[in-house]
């Protein structure tokens, strides 16, 4: 929902806080995704006052793990990561799916083990990603590691992977902050692996203080999610 696959980081005034958010902003601090503005303005409403930063998602995500103090969202629940935050949400319901490029129309997949015979492109440690590896898929072999998801719309253009792994709202922000001219239209959805649920992840020592506030965000985002 999150140029490279950008998060936002907000400082919080009163203590050290950072928040990474997947919201998918192009470097001129431009504001979109429908996941950061649902969470942006239950920040607002929360009086907190914060300052937008940015780092890129294996920096977040790496910051979000080992410092106390960091939200980080949207953020894909897994039991892998249960233990690692506080759970903030759920923020959205998403499908991850595999798409091709329409010029690429000989694939056709109905199962995920004959998704095994194709090239997949994901981004690093995102949930997607680690879904396929518990189910046996393997570096060079049928998977490709990136950095951001703008990168993976590129290469299934260019024809360097077969299927990019992606949720449909990652798929519409991401055309749009691609800059290409290729519409929705142009990607191909052959096969859905599964539903997430997206949340904001909370460090585990954050202050509870915080934690107190952002408990109360979390009941409204359940009440009010689509």
């Amino acid at each position: 929902m999150r140029i490279g696959c950008c998060f936002l980081v907000y400082l919080f005034t009163v203590l050290p806080v950072s928040l990474y958010a997947a919201d998918l902003i192009a470097v001129t601090a431009k504001r979109s995704g429908i996941v950061h503005q649902i969470v942006e303005e239950c920040l607002e409403e929360s009086g907190l006052d914060i300052e937008i930063k940015y780092a890129p998602w294996a920096r977040a995500f790496h910051l979000a793990t080992t410092r106390k103090n960091v939200i980080i969202f949207s953020l894909s629940y897994s039991q892998q990561r249960e233990d690692k935050f506080h759970w903030i949400g759920p923020i959205l319901e998403v499908n991850q799916n595999l798409y091709r490029y329409n010029t690429n129309n000989k694939i056709d997949i109905h199962s995920l083990q004959e998704a095994k015979n194709y090239l997949i492109g994901v981004v690093r440690d995102f949930n997607n990603a680690e879904f396929l590896y518990r189910q046996g898929f393997k570096d060079g072999k049928n998977i490709v590691v990136v950095s951001d998801e703008q990168l993976l719309l590129n290469m299934l253009i260019q024809g360097r992977i077969d299927l990019m792994l992606m949720s449909d709202e990652g798929l519409s922000d991401n055309i749009e902050l691609a800059n290409i001219v290729q519409e929705q239209s142009d990607f191909k959805r052959v096969y859905t692996l599964h539903k997430e649920f997206e949340y904001i992840g909370v460090s585990k020592e954050t202050s509870s203080v915080y934690i107190e506030k952002l408990q109360i965000i979390g009941i409204f985002l359940r009440i009010s999610m689509p």
